[in-house]
């Protein structure tokens, strides 16, 4: 009886600790797009863990297919001072739609770019235009 109460006990001791383990690598504001890639729920925007790939808030709307995220996106200003790594074009483009595309075989990130050149790169990758 008692070597029954000290597995039940291990059992439910190990669960609770597994548990808090994931508590702990557990990010709820990171939606996880594929590995490495994520949106954030709060601030809008997609990154990765590797920094090779940054479209910064507000990120309207995204889709992977196959080996490429689709983004929709409209630019505000000022933006964070995180995002350096690219010039997104926001003296002409406030308050407009603009889309990015990150091929994730080429390892490459596209954009900002209007929705003609948006549905040429979409062709170019070779991925249907889901918006």
């Amino acid at each position: 009886m008692k070597k029954k109460i000290i597995i039940g006990l291990s059992v439910f001791g190990a669960v609770i600790l597994l548990l808090f383990m994931v508590s702990l690598f557990h990010d709820p504001d990171n939606v996880r797009i594929t590995a490495g890639v994520y949106y954030n729920t709060q601030r809008k925007d997609i990154l990765d863990r590797k920094g090779k790939y940054e479209i910064p808030p507000k990120v309207v709307d995204y889709f992977k297919v196959k080996n490429v995220i689709l983004v929709k996106w409209s630019p505000y200003y000022p933006i964070p001072e995180i995002y350096e790594k690219y010039d997104y074009g926001y003296s002409d483009n406030l308050g407009v739609i603009l889309y990015w595309v990150i091929d994730l075989k080429k390892e490459e990130q596209i954009g900002p770019m209007e929705w003609s050149e948006f549905v040429d790169c979409c062709e170019i990758v070779d991925v249907d235009v889901p918006f």
